[in-house]
Formats: structure tokens, C-alpha cells, sequence
């Protein structure tokens, strides 16, 4: 994928806006036939995550509609065409005066914007409102020219599935917005957290970590960012940053490079403290969104609010899984089989893990309902087309028979040595030396 085209700023566009929920991002383009490519896209990709959208066509008219037209927007992304029609016109002194004053109305309007103008039009912004001009920490570039006959019908791309390269895109953009005097809550709110989100997408753990390291430093804590947008924000943005935030610390502290979450060694006591934050800030996101109003943020936090605990080797391990188990729990009445397949298998996976984990209450129950959250899951995670996930279903299938109590011992075990030896069939030696190893044990443990 090229920067510049269509493919492209839909990708990066859609994911920045994703992340941050408000901001404003701004869009030079030479061709209107590739900016309507582009906006007929990012339409329909928000549209399908339930996210409004408006248009404004700018125009010349008085400066003061101009800024009403914005503030009173309740669109969740509003595109803002041509600015430079109006902020440059014959009046340009009047109205990029006015609109200079009301710039902090402008930009801290809840929600996405995204402005597009001309290139000539970016670099008179440039030179004579600075100080709206800082305001654009995102910027993207649409240089491919086109025709709306040559438009391509496959561009749409789910926000999910970032290319490797957006972490070192946004982190590279946080650098260049704080050397640029940014304010540094901003440039952690609208790019850093994009920054490490992309890096942890990728599997670049170690590349995340140094992001990380270098904003803290740079920028001051992410989390003083949040807190400061207390009140300036709406609830649902703050929601939506602090479940940021706590994704970021719980998976810098949870996963090891190259092995799957169930090889997981113990956590050392600085990412401990780090998992307990990220624990309170999923918790302070849910104290400001609803199932009724927001009901996939809702879910989704609820899911990784289950992550986190169910992982959480401090304090009183009971709660935590019992707590866990009812986080994803309360994520499945949304993440139903029929509305969101992968988030229902993905949830069920995890309250089987839990469930498989626990050495109280009734052992045979819980093993039971393990097993059949796990068996569920795999008419979504094929081998085919979902080989890793599939084979790890496999392994806590056979982690579950063997140690079910209950029922014909031999007829479970023959079940544990089936999934395991299944398992193996994607975690082979030379790929997966260190799990194929653990499968390898646990199948000599059978007998």
C-alpha cells in the first residue's frame, strides 16, 4: 500500500480516527475525483462501526456560520471541504481572524474532524493562522489523481487490521508534533496512544516499549493527558482514552515476544503495578459509558477488563477470576454469535480459559462449562483460516479432559491426547519450538 492513494488514507484515516474518537486531522488532495473515493470509503467504514458522519461544503459566507456550522455539529466524524473557500477569501483578514479566535471551540468539539483543501490552501493556513495550524497534529496527503470512473470497489479494509508500519506512522508523527511545540497532552491523546497501539498490533512488543519510554519522557505520563481532558471532554471520549491508555500498560505488561498468552511467565513487580492500573483505568472507563448508550465500547472494555483480571497474580486471585468471569460474562449479552462472531469466540475462548483455571467451587462444573465454551468457538477458529487460534482452542481442550474428574477417565484422556495431538499439527518443532515442547509433556503426562 502507497502513501498517498485512496487505499491508503482510508487505512490510515480510519484507523487514526478509531483510536483518538476527537481531534481534527487535516487532508490536502489535488484531485476531487480521489477525495470523493476516499469519502464514500470512510463512510461506509464508520458507518458499519455504528459512528455517524456529516458533510460540510465550505463556502463564502460569513465566518461566524462557519464556526457555528462546526461547533454545533453532532456528527461522530464531520468532514470539513474546503475551509480555504472561506478562510481565504476576499475577506480573508475578517474571517481568519474570527476563526483564529474561536479556534479552541473549533477543535475541542467532541468527535472526529477532518478537514481537506488544496495544498495552496494548507500553506496560506499555515502562514496566517499558526495557531489553528497547530492544532492539525494529524496529517495525511492524498496525491494520486483520479477519475471516478478508475475507482477501485475492494478498498474497504476493517480498522482492525492495521498494516505493520502505522505504529512507527504515528509515533514518528508524535515526534514531529512535540519538536513542533504541540501541546503534549494532545500529541498523547491524538497520536501517541495510536503510536502503540499500532506497534502492539504488529507483535513489535519491543518497538512499542521504546515508544512508550520515549513519549513518557518526551511528553510527560499518558495518564496526566487523560486526566487533563477531564471536563473538556465528553464521557465517552474519556472512556474511550482511559480504555486506551489501560489496553497499551496491560498488554506492555502481559505478553512475551514469540509465545502465545498461555506461556506467559510470571510478572515481575513493576508490571504487576502496571496491570493493577490498567485495571483501574478500564474500571474509570466503565463509570462514564452504559450498556444502553454505548454497548460495544461498553462490551469491549468489559472483555478486557476480564483480560487483565484474570491475569492479575496479586491481591485476592479468587475475586480477580470470579470478576473475570463475570466481565466477559457481561460482554457476551452484547458480543452475541450472530452479531459479532470473532468478539463472541474470542469472549467465550477467554471464560473458558478462566473458567478451566479455577481450583474452587465445583471442579468437574467449571471443567464442564470450559469445555463447552471451548468446543463452541471452533466452528469460528478453523484450522484453515485461523490456524494459531485453533490450535490453541485444541490445547485447553486437552488441558480441560485430562483433568476433568468426572465421567469415564480413560474415554478423557483418549479426548486430551486427540486435541493435543491436533495442537500439534500447527505448533510443530521448528515453528514453535517452546510450545511444541509444553504438548509434547502434556501429552507423556497422559500415560
Amino acid at each position: 500500500m502507497t502513501a498517498g492513494t485512496p487505499e491508503w488514507l482510508v487505512r490510515s484515516l480510519s484507523d487514526w480516527a478509531f483510536t483518538v474518537r476527537q481531534g481534527v486531522a487535516l487532508v490536502t488532495y489535488n484531485s476531487s475525483d480521489a477525495r470523493e473515493v476516499v469519502l464514500e470509503d470512510l463512510k461506509e467504514i464508520f458507518h458499519r462501526q455504528n459512528l455517524t458522519t456529516d458533510i460540510f461544503q465550505c463556502a463564502v459566507g460569513p465566518p461566524a456560520l462557519f464556526v457555528q456550522a462546526i461547533v454545533k455539529n453532532n456528527a461522530d466524524v464531520l468532514f470539513v471541504l474546503d475551509p480555504d473557500a472561506l478562510l481565504f477569501a476576499d475577506n480573508e483578514e475578517q474571517s481568519a481572524s474570527l476563526v483564529n479566535f474561536n479556534r479552541e471551540a473549533i477543535v475541542e468539539r467532541p468527535g472526529v474532524q477532518i478537514w481537506w483543501m488544496p495544498p495552496t490552501g494548507a500553506l496560506r493556513l499555515s502562514q496566517l493562522l499558526p495557531d489553528l495550524n497547530r492544532f492539525f497534529l494529524f496529517r495525511e496527503e492524498l496525491t494520486t489523481e483520479l477519475t471516478v470512473d478508475s475507482r477501485k470497489s475492494d478498498v474497504n479494509l476493517p480498522p482492525i487490521q492495521r498494516e505493520s508500519g502505522d505504529g512507527k506512522l504515528f509515533f514518528e508523527r508524535a515526534l514531529q508534533a512535540i519538536a513542533s511545540g504541540a501541546d503534549h497532552h494532545r500529541v498523547w491523546l491524538e497520536l501517541g496512544i495510536s503510536a502503540l497501539d499500532g506497534f502492539l498490533r504488529a507483535g513489535k512488543f519491543t518497538e512499542a516499549m521504546n515508544a512508550f519510554d520515549i513519549l513518557t519522557k518526551l511528553a510527560g505520563p499518558a495518564e496526566q493527558a487523560i486526566e487533563s481532558a477531564v471536563g473538556q471532554r465528553s464521557p465517552r471520549q474519556l472512556a474511550i482514552a482511559f480504555a486506551a491508555i489501560a489496553s497499551v500498560i496491560s498488554k506492555l505488561a502481559l505478553r512475551s515476544p514469540g509465545s502465545p498468552g498461555w506461556l506467559r511467565e510470571g510478572l515481575g513487580v513493576e508490571q504487576e503495578h502496571n496491570l493493577k492500573q490498567a485495571i483501574a483505568y478500564y474500571e474509570q472507563a466503565l463509570s462514564l459509558i452504559s450498556e444502553h448508550d454505548y454497548p460495544q465500547d461498553w462490551a469491549n472494555t468489559q472483555y478486557n477488563l476480564g483480560t487483565a483480571l484474570s491475569d492479575l497474580p496479586m491481591g485476592d486471585q479468587r475475586e480477580n477470576w470470579l470478576r473475570a468471569i463475570a466481565c466477559y460474562e457481561l460482554a457476551l449479552r452484547i458480543y452475541t454469535e450472530q452479531n459479532f462472531p470473532r468478539e463472541w469466540a474470542m469472549t467465550q475462548h477467554n471464560l473458558g480459559t478462566v473458567l478451566g483455571r479455577l481450583p474452587f467451587g465445583d471442579r468437574s462444573s467449571n471443567l464442564l462449562r470450559a469445555i463447552a465454551s471451548y468446543e463452541s468457538v471452533l466452528q469460528f477458529f478453523t484450522e484453515q483460516k485461523s490456524p494459531q487460534q485453533w490450535a490453541a482452542v485444541q490445547n485447553n481442550l486437552g488441558n480441560a479432559w485430562s483433568a476433568l474428574p468426572t465421567g469415564d477417565k480413560s474415554a478423557n484422556l483418549i479426548r486430551a491426547n486427540d486435541h493435543y495431538q491436533a495442537a500439534l499439527r500447527v505448533y510443530s518443532k521448528d515453528s514453535f519450538p517452546q510450545v511444541n515442547e509444553l504438548l509434547i509433556k502434556n501429552l507423556n503426562k497422559l500415560g
